[in-house]
């Protein structure tokens, strides 16, 4: 057996991510049958490449995912949006930051806003690989 290139451990990382942030999406009862799952697990996943926080680099984020799925702003904002919205009315804000972040946080139950989901979730994923990321 010949050892791993870089290469290789390089796209068993991004698998990892992929399972990361798509595992939870799934715990977080977002279903795959909506645009918006997809939208939102590859702004994740592509706003963590940036050592930028993510309200810094929104505009970067979404010309990407109109760009990937030929879709427009409102197309994007509307399925995220959608998306979030029935995450609200499946559970709390203080249950669903206990599934990203893995910590208890208590907060008011308001739903979340686009960027700030996707700031919590790349957040959680920076600290799931931040040995990698860091070191």
């Amino acid at each position: 057996m010949g050892s791993k290139t870089d290469t290789d451990i390089g796209i068993e990382s991004n698998l990892e991510k992929y399972q990361f942030v798509t595992r939870k999406l799934h715990q977080l009862s977002i279903s795959p049958g909506t645009s918006g799952f997809y939208y939102l697990r590859d702004a994740i996943l592509f706003a963590y490449d940036f050592d930028t926080p993510v309200p810094g680099i929104q505009h970067l984020i979404c010309a990407e995912i109109m760009k990937r799925y030929g879709i427009d702003r409102r197309k994007f904002d509307r399925s995220v949006h959608a998306v979030l919205d029935q995450l609200s009315r499946q559970m709390t804000r203080t249950k669903a930051l206990q599934i990203i972040t893995g910590v208890e946080v208590d907060c008011l139950n308001q739903p979340f806003k686009n960027v700030e989901f996707i700031s919590f979730m790349v957040e959680a994923l920076r600290l799931e690989f931040m040995e990698e990321r860091y070191l």
